[in-house]
C-alpha cells in the first residue's frame, strides 16, 4: 500500500508572510501518518526468478503487494540480486553441491572443457533459494532461523515485522524439496518435526511456503506420509492452516491433476483478522500466487522518504534580495541576537519558497509496456479458464521475447545516455558498480539493535541511538595542573 499525503495550496498574504516569519516550524516538511492498517502479501514458488522478475515487480505495482514470500528462486551465488525497486530484498540461495570426482577430471582435462564443466556446475543449482520482498515502508529484521543439522535439505527464512513499537509479526518463508533418497525418512521426519515445533512456537507467527506435502487440512485431493507429520504437528500448535478448498498448483500437464504443496499457517489469535485467496493473475509458474491480508491495530509504516530537488540555476536572485530587503525594513527592530536570528532565518526561508523552484523525482512505477500487459492478461485470463490449453505456453514464450526485447531497449538507451557524459564519469561509474553488486544502497526499513538491546525502528530513533552512542562516550576533565606551561 502505497502512503498519500494531503497538500493545501494557497497564495502567501502579508499576514501570512509575517505568521512564517514567527515560527520556522511553518517551513518544516510534515506528513500526516494515513490510517493504513492493513499488510497485503504473496506467496509464490516462482520456479527460478529471473524469467519472471519483471512480471513480479508488474504484479507487486498493480496489486498493491506489501510483501512477497517466493520459493525455489533457483539463483546462483554468484548471481547479483535480484532487486525491485521500493523494496528491500531479504535473499538465501541453495548451498552449491561440492562437485564429484568426474567432475573435477573434467575441469582439469582442458580450458574449453573446464569452461564446460563450470558451466554444468553451475547449472547444478536446480532448484530451491528463498526471497523475501519487504516494501521500504515496512520496518523489518532478519532472526536466526531454526536450528536444524547441517544435513538438511530445508530452507528456511524468518523475518521480524514490527507492527507496532513493542510489537513484532513474524513472517517465515519456508521451501521443503521433494523426498530425496539420501535421506532416510526418520531423519526427515525429525528435521520436519524440529522445524514445525520451534515455528508454532512463536507469538505472532505466519508460516508460508511450498512444503511438498499433501494432506486434507489444506484441502490437497491426494495425501501422503510428509502431509500427515506436517498436519499432526499443526493441529496440536497454536497454528491454524489458512488455504481453502481451491488448488494452489495447476501444471499444464494432463496426466497431473491440481495439488496443494503450498500451505499457510498463522496464529489463532490472527486468525479472524486475516484473509487467504488465491490470485487471479498467475505467474509463468504452475504454482498460482496466493495472497494473505492481516488486519493490523495501528499504523505500521515509516514515513515515506520522497526524493526532491532544489534548481538553483533558475532561481530568481533579484527578487529574491529584494524580498529579503524589503521584509527586514518594515519590520521592527529585534530587541535580543536570538529574535533577530530567527527573523533572519525565516524571512530568507520565505524567499527561498518563493523565488528558488523546488520539485520531486518522478518515479516510473510501470516496468513494462502497455503491450505486453496486454498479452499478460491474455495468458492470464486463459490460464483462469483452462489451465491445460496448449496456447498458454506459446503466449509464454512471446512474453518472454518481448521482455527481453523490452531490456535490451532499455539498456541500449542507458548506453547512449552514458556515452553523452564524456566529461563525467560518475555516471559510468555508477553503473559500472552496479552491474558489480558494489556499495547497494542501504535499506531505510531494517531495523538496528544497540547496545541497550531495544531496535531502533524509525530514522529518528536511529539517529538518536546513534547519538547517544558516539558523542561524549567518556567524560573528560581538566587540571589546573594539565594547563601549566613550561618554559625550558
Amino acid at each position: 500500500m502505497t502512503n498519500k499525503r494531503n497538500k493545501i495550496k494557497s497564495k502567501p498574504t502579508q499576514n501570512s508572510n509575517k505568521a512564517d516569519m514567527n515560527n520556522p516550524k511553518r517551513h518544516l516538511k510534515t506528513s500526516n501518518k494515513t490510517k493504513n492498517k492493513t499488510l497485503k502479501m504473496v506467496q509464490i514458488n516462482i520456479n527460478g526468478i529471473q524469467n519472471s522478475l519483471i512480471e513480479l515487480h508488474q504484479q507487486l505495482i498493480e496489486q498493491s503487494i506489501d510483501i512477497a514470500l517466493i520459493q525455489e528462486t533457483k539463483l546462483h551465488p554468484e548471481t547479483p540480486d535480484p532487486n525491485i525497486p521500493d523494496y528491500t530484498a531479504y535473499r538465501q540461495d541453495r548451498p552449491i553441491k561440492p562437485k564429484t570426482e568426474e567432475e573435477a577430471k573434467e575441469e582439469n582435462s582442458s580450458k574449453n572443457q573446464a569452461t564446460k564443466s563450470k558451466t554444468k556446475h553451475k547449472s547444478n543449482i536446480n532448484g530451491g533459494g528463498l526471497i523475501t520482498y519487504v516494501k521500504n515502508d515496512i520496518p523489518s529484521t532478519t532472526i536466526p532461523p531454526p536450528n536444524l543439522p547441517s544435513t538438511s535439505n530445508i530452507e528456511s527464512q524468518s523475518i521480524n515485522i514490527s507492527i507496532t513499537k513493542n510489537e513484532k509479526l513474524t513472517l517465515t518463508n519456508l521451501y521443503i524439496p521433494p523426498r530425496n533418497s539420501t535421506i532416510s525418512q526418520q531423519t526427515e521426519d525429525k528435521n520436519i518435526t524440529t522445524l514445525f515445533n520451534q515455528l508454532t512456537n512463536i507469538k505472532n507467527s505466519l508460516i508460508v511456503g511450498d512444503v511438498n506435502a499433501h494432506s486434507s487440512l489444506w484441502h490437497s485431493p491426494i495425501a501422503d506420509h510428509r502431509g500427515e507429520i506436517i498436519q499432526n504437528l499443526l493441529q496440536n500448535s497454536d497454528h491454524t492452516i489458512l488455504n481453502k478448498n481451491e488448488p494452489t498448483r495447476s501444471s499444464t500437464n494432463q496426466a497431473q491433476q491440481p495439488t496443494s504443496p503450498d500451505i499457510t499457517a498463522i496464529t489463532s489469535k490472527l486468525l479472524d483478522k486475516t484473509n487467504w485467496q488465491i490470485s487471479k493473475t498467475p505467474l509463468r509458474s504452475d504454482h498460482l500466487p496466493i495472497i494473505i491480508t492481516i488486519k493490523t491495530k495501528s499504523n505500521f509504516r515509516l514515513l515515506p522518504n520522497i526524493k526532491t530537488f532544489t534548481n538553483y540555476k533558475k532561481a530568481k536572485w533579484d527578487e529574491f534580495t529584494q524580498e529579503i530587503e524589503n521584509a527586514l525594513q518594515n519590520t521592527p527592530p529585534p530587541t535580543n541576537v536570538h529574535m533577530a536570528n530567527t527573523l533572519l532565518t525565516n524571512q530568507i526561508l520565505l524567499a527561498d519558497k518563493h523565488h528558488i523552484p523546488k520539485g520531486r523525482f518522478k518515479k516510473v512505477n510501470q516496468p513494462l509496456p502497455q503491450h505486453i500487459i496486454d498479452i499478460i492478461k491474455q495468458r492470464n485470463v486463459l490460464r483462469n479458464s483452462n489451465h491445460l490449453d496448449p496456447n498458454i505456453k506459446t503466449l509464454n514464450d512471446k512474453i518472454t521475447k518481448l521482455i527481453s526485447e523490452h531490456k535490451a531497449e532499455l539498456w541500449k538507451t542507458k548506453l547512449e545516455q552514458i556515452g553523452t557524459h564524456n566529461k563525467n564519469s560518475h555516471t559510468l561509474w555508477k553503473t559500472i558498480n552496479k552491474l558489480k553488486n558494489k556499495s547497494p544502497q542501504a535499506a531505510p526499513n531494517i531495523n538496528i539493535k544497540f547496545d541497550n538491546n531495544k531496535e531502533a525502528i524509525t530514522q529518528q530513533d536511529k539517529a538518536k541511538q546513534f547519538n547517544k552512542q558516539f558523542v561524549n562516550v567518556v567524560k573528560h576533565t581538566t587540571k589546573k595542573s594539565n594547563r601549566q606551561i613550561v618554559s625550558s
